[in-house]
C-alpha cells in the first residue's frame, strides 16, 4: 500500500485503490439529484451501512435513477476500519453496464490451466462499476458481475454529449486526484509555487544550474510517483486494447503530446496500409548511409578503469561496486537452490530477501554505471540514487534477521551475507562521501 500526505486535511490518504467487491453485500445508489450522488452500501464487518455524499454524475445509463443492487453471493471478507463510514468526495466512472470477462472455472482451475498452457473458459458479461474519489480514503472502487441490479427509471436524462462531458470531468477528477494524494501539482500550479515561494526544486527553472541531491532526490520521487499513477490509470482500462489504454492514460494523465503522437502515429500506420495498393514502381531514393556502421558503441574512459568501470567476463562494462554487489545477490541464490530453498512451496520471506539484493545492485547500476562515459558527472544524481540503493539493502539487512529467526538457512551463511551486504553499505557511504565533496 502507498500512501501520500494531503496536505489540505492533515490525513492520510491512500493512493493504490481501495477494492470492497469482497466485503459487498448490497447496496442504493441515487443520482435522481442533478449533480450529486448519495447511496448507501452493506459490507461485511460493519452493522451501519457506508454513506455516499459525491458530487458528479454517473453514466447516462444509470443517469437520474435509483440504482439498488445485491450480490448473489454475499461477501465474507470484513471491511477494513481505516475505510471512513461517511465517504464524501466526487465520482469517477459509475456504471452498471461495464464489459468484463468473467472466468466459467474457479480461480485455482483457471491457474493450474494456464500453467498446462490450455485455454481457460470464460465470457464476457456485464458488470456494476463503481468509482469515486474520497477526502478521506481516495480512490475507491466496487467492481462485480456477481450483483442482481434493479434500476428505476430516470427522473432526468444525460444526452451523448453530457455523457461525454461527464466522462472527460471524471478524467480530470482523476488527474486531479493522482496529484493531490502523489504531491504533483499542474504545471502551472508549480510555476505559481516557483514564482511566490522558491518552493519546488530547482529542475524546473529553465536554465542549466546544476542540482544538489536534495533537488534531483525530489526529481526521482516526482518520477516515481508518476510512473506509479500511469500504472493506476493503465489498470482502470486493463480491458481495452493496448493502444486504447495507452491513449486514455496519456489524456488522464495530462500527456497530451504523448496523446497526439500515438494518434498521429496510428494516422500513418493507416496511411501506409493505404498505400500498398498503389502502383510499387517507384524510384526509391538509396540510401546514402546504408553502409553506415551501426554497431558502433561509446568507450568507457581508459583513464578511471578500475575506480569507475570494469569488464565483466563478456565484456560488458560495469562499475565495481555494481558488479560487486550483483555477484553477491547471485551468489546467494545460487547457494539457496542447492540448498532446496526457492522455488514450490514458495517460501516468501526468501524470495522476498533476494529480490532486496536484486534490486541493490539495480539501483547501483542506475547510480554509477554511466561514470564509465562521464568525465563531469553530476554529483548531485549520483549521490541521490546512491540514498535510493540503500532502502533495498536495509530491507536486505531486516529480512536477513527474518530468516534466521526461522532457521531457515544456516547461520553461517546469513552471517556472510551480512558482512558482504554490510561492506556494500560502507563503499555507499564512502562514494556518498566522494561526491559531496568532489574537490577533496
Amino acid at each position: 500500500m502507498v500512501c501520500k500526505r494531503n496536505e489540505c486535511k492533515g490525513e492520510r490518504v491512500r493512493a493504490m485503490a481501495w477494492r470492497i467487491h469482497d466485503s459487498l453485500i448490497r447496496g442504493e445508489v441515487d443520482s435522481r439529484a442533478k449533480g450529486r450522488v448519495t447511496g448507501r452500501l452493506w459490507v461485511a464487518g460493519r452493522a451501519a451501512p457506508l454513506t455516499l455524499e459525491l458530487e458528479g454524475n454517473p453514466l447516462r445509463d444509470m443517469a437520474g435513477c435509483l440504482l439498488t443492487f445485491e450480490r448473489r453471493t454475499a461477501g465474507a471478507v470484513a471491511i477494513p476500519e481505516a475505510l471512513h463510514e461517511v465517504q464524501r468526495g466526487f465520482v469517477g466512472d459509475m456504471t452498471a453496464s461495464r464489459k468484463v470477462r468473467v472466468l466459467a472455472v474457479s480461480p485455482d482451475e483457471a491457474h493450474a490451466l494456464r500453467q498446462a498452457g490450455r485455454p481457460v473458459p470464460e465470457h464476457r458479461a456485464n458488470a456494476l462499476y463503481l468509482e469515486w474519489y474520497s477526502e478521506r480514503n481516495g480512490r475507491v472502487v466496487l467492481e462485480s458481475a456477481d450483483c442482481k441490479i434493479v434500476l428505476s427509471e430516470p427522473v432526468w436524462h444525460m444526452g451523448a454529449q453530457e455523457e461525454q462531458e461527464q466522462v472527460e470531468a471524471n478524467t480530470g477528477a482523476m488527474r486531479r486526484f493522482l496529484e493531490r494524494v502523489s504531491g504533483l501539482a499542474s504545471a502551472e500550479d508549480r510555476r505559481a509555487e516557483i514564482d511566490s515561494e522558491r518552493a519546488v526544486p530547482e529542475f524546473l527553472e529553465d536554465d542549466e544550474t546544476p542540482m544538489d541531491e536534495f533537488g534531483w532526490e525530489r526529481f526521482l520521487r516526482d518520477s516515481d510517483e508518476r510512473t506509479e499513477a500511469y500504472g493506476r490509470i493503465l489498470e482502470k482500462y486493463a480491458d481495452m486494447s493496448p493502444e486504447d489504454a495507452e491513449r486514455l492514460a496519456a489524456r488522464e494523465m495530462g500527456w497530451t503530446h504523448i496523446e497526439e503522437y500515438l494518434e498521429s502515429g496510428e494516422q500513418a500506420e493507416t496511411r501506409e496500409h493505404a498505400n500498398e495498393d498503389k502502383d510499387e514502381d517507384v524510384d526509391v531514393e538509396p540510401d546514402r548511409f546504408a553502409d553506415a556502421d551501426e554497431s558502433w558503441e561509446m568507450e568507457p574512459n581508459p583513464e578511471t578503469e578500475g575506480r569507475d568501470w570494469i569488464r565483466d567476463k563478456d565484456g560488458r562494462v560495469h562499475h565495481p561496486l555494481q558488479s560487486r554487489a550483483t555477484e553477491i545477490g547471485f551468489a546467494f541464490r545460487h547457494d539457496c537452490l542447492a540448498l532446496g530453498l526457492l522455488g514450490e512451496p514458495r517460501n516468501d520471506e526468501l524470495e522476498d530477501l533476494v529480490f532486496s539484493l536484486h534490486m541493490i545492485a539495480v539501483k547501483l547500476a542506475g547510480a554509477l554505471n554511466s561514470l564509465a562515459y562521464e568525465s563531469d558527472p553530476d554529483n548531485g544524481f549520483i549521490v541521490a540514487y546512491l540514498k535510493r540503493a540503500l532502502k533495498p539493502l536495509h530491507d536486505a539487512l531486516r529480512q536477513s534477521e527474518r530468516i534466521r529467526a526461522s532457521r531457515l538457512v544456516p547461520d553461517g551463511r546469513l552471517d556472510r551475507l551480512d558482512r558482504d551486504v554490510l561492506s556494500v553499505r560502507e563503499e555507499i557511504l564512502r562514494l556518498m562521501r566522494r561526491y559531496r565533496a568532489p574537490e577533496l
